[in-house]
């Protein structure tokens, strides 16, 4: 009897691991409850307003854009830095939306700075109906997956519904990379089942760790990069996919991204770094590259077990994005084709 009820327990808990992965009502419920709790948290705040760069650009992008009587809309606007930015450019109006309880910290903020051409509003975009159509929407949905925030679904709501003919998005261009690189001795993590200390031999975890029996999580693909870890881009960088939300209708180019790259030196490879480019134009830029001067955006690396890789060996990747929202999902697999003395060598 007992073996009974952990069979039917056990088989359970493996059902309601599948409904989580798989249904698209729990994982928009369960993204919109991790969004805004995220950024009831303080501290995530002040990381972004520490943000040199992005406070930079942004600040550069908003006066040179944003113009004397516009309508503006600030989506997210969190501490309302870009509202504020905004109302500085006697525009005729700034609406600030956030459906978090921090919108109460901006509006104490544009109190004491005596910007009276903002309104604040709690709830969240898509219940946003205001009674003129909207000349520039403001925008930072970005999370550190560039696209995990429902950045796009947002602004394109936005986008069909309020923006004047004409008006524009700030900023609405992105690229996004997923590089082939070689991490710092001694700064990657290597998954369980890599490790041998003195003799001991942790391969048998793999088959576990991976199976639907395992009492704990599935190893993550990704982790975060900080500054220092990573050592070189095996590949010249160019970007996987390159999109203008003012250009778009939907996301679905996104679902799956199939490219290749070419391998210009030798080296380890340690897994795949995701990344990305803001493009509000030539001059305005912000990049989160692993090489690049650091932001509260930081970049992944999707893991594998390492490869030796040769100057001129050519990688066939596919990178599947089921659900934007949940990085959690994202999955991917390469191959290695090798030129050797005309003829072609593909290894999984």
């Amino acid at each position: 009897m007992k073996h009974f009820f952990k069979t039917i327990l056990r088989q359970s808990y493996l059902k309601w691991k599948k409904f989580k992965k798989e249904s698209p009502l729990f994982q928009s419920l369960i993204y919109s409850f991790d969004n805004k709790s995220s950024f009831e948290k303080i501290d995530q705040h002040e990381r972004m307003l520490a943000d040199t760069t992005r406070m930079d650009i942004y600040f550069r992008a908003i006066q040179k854009y944003v113009k004397d009587g516009d309508t503006v809309v600030d989506l997210g606007t969190g501490t309302g830095i870009l509202a504020f930015f905004a109302s500085q450019r006697n525009v005729k109006k700034v609406y600030a939306i956030d459906h978090g309880n921090v919108i109460n910290y901006a509006k104490k903020v544009a109190e004491a700075n005596n910007l009276k051409n903002i309104e604040f509003i709690q709830q969240h975009s898509g219940q946003f109906n205001p009674p003129e159509k909207i000349d520039v929407i403001l925008h930072e949905q970005i999370g550190d997956f560039l696209i995990n925030e429902d950045m796009i679904r947002n602004l394109l709501d936005l986008k069909k519904r309020l923006l004047k003919s004409g008006g524009i998005m700030l900023p609405s261009i992105f690229e996004m990379y997923f590089e082939p690189i070689t991490m710092a001795p001694g700064r990657n993590t290597p998954f369980l089942w890599e490790h041998n200390f003195n003799g001991i031999d942790y391969s048998p975890t793999k088959d576990f760790l991976n199976s639907d029996e395992s009492p704990l999580s599935k190893p993550e693909i990704f982790i975060y990069i900080q500054p220092g870890d990573a050592e070189s881009f095996l590949a010249n960088p160019k970007p996987v996919t390159k999109f203008d939300i003012m250009q778009i209708d939907n996301d679905i180019f996104l679902k799956e991204l199939t490219f290749e790259q070419k391998i210009v030196k030798n080296g380890k490879l340690d897994g795949f770094a995701l990344y990305f480019r803001i493009i509000f134009d030539e001059e305005l830029v912000i990049d989160n590259s692993p090489f690049e001067k650091p932001t509260h955006w930081l970049p992944s690396i999707f893991r594998v077990e390492p490869v030796e890789l040769r100057e001129g060996d050519m990688l066939r990747i596919n990178l599947n994005i089921p659900d934007p929202t949940n990085e959690e999902l994202w999955n991917f697999n390469f191959e290695k084709v090798r030129i050797e003395e005309n003829s072609l060598l593909t290894e999984t």
